[in-house]
């Protein structure tokens, strides 16, 4: 456990380096809202590819003969390669189908409220069907809505990071050892 404690510990400078990092993170969010999301674009990418080549990987291992772990691997690698390779031109697209998804799940919830689960079910069904029928008309709302919060987001925990750092006494990690 000491060790953990040790491996985990934050000082005053690497606190408040990383607040200095979330806050540049966020003010580039900010100022470059599309780049970002392009950025989690690409994210997505790579760990579609991720996904599909490890499906790969057990069915090999495993020698397994399952057409459809085959056909959702190649799927995700080649979904993986496109959004990695060429973000800009899909960006669009994901979110009409992220929207399509969230509409989905609208429409999931809506039809367990009539179970009788609550009626909690029924009003957030009915906000992820309006909020995925915005997303998947209006794509490029939700980009930048996307960067903007995440900017801010990440603004917020940069300076909160910042603020912890001044109030940490200096510490000497030799004498703690």
């Amino acid at each position: 456990m000491d060790f953990l404690k040790r491996i985990f510990r934050h000082g005053k400078s690497s606190t408040l380096l990383s607040g200095a990092f979330l806050a540049l993170l966020g003010v580039i969010c900010l100022g470059y809202t599309e780049d970002a999301v392009l950025g989690i674009v690409r994210l997505v990418g790579i760990v579609s590819l991720v996904l599909g080549i490890t499906k790969f990987v057990d069915v090999f291992i495993n020698k397994m003969k399952d057409p459809a772990l085959v056909s959702a691997g190649v799927v995700e690698v080649v979904l993986g390669l496109i959004l990695t390779l060429a973000p800009d031109a899909f960006i669009v697209i994901v979110f009409i189908i992220l929207g399509i998804a969230v509409i989905g799940c609208g429409i999931t919830a809506v039809e367990e409220s009539k179970e009788g689960t609550g009626t909690h079910d029924k009003v957030v069904g009915i906000c992820d069907i309006v909020l995925g029928a915005i997303m998947a008309i209006a794509p490029f709302a939700f980009i930048n809505a996307i960067g903007i919060i995440s900017g801010l987001a990440l603004l917020v925990a940069g300076s909160t990071q910042i603020l912890a750092s001044m109030k940490m006494p200096e510490e000497s990690f030799a004498k703690k050892r």
